[in-house]
């Protein structure tokens, strides 16, 4: 009975215990969206998005699309 009673206990603890995986977390340091303003045709324009991981694991960008 006692050990019957050890697993049932050591089993609700194990199970109660939550697993935490490692995953990143993505901040964008000015914002989503830029505004060019009015633009000239055949302007060329740059803007650069700063990205910063503040998760625990390394983030990938796999696709970047313009609007």
């Amino acid at each position: 009975m006692k050990r019957s009673s050890i697993f049932v206990a050591l089993f609700l603890l194990l199970g109660s215990l939550e697993i935490v995986e490692a995953s990143p977390r993505l901040e964008v340091v000015d914002g989503l969206h830029f505004d060019f303003g009015d633009v000239e045709p055949n302007q060329t324009l740059t803007h650069y998005f700063v990205f910063k991981n503040h998760g625990d694991s390394m983030l990938s960008i796999l696709k970047a699309k313009g609007g």
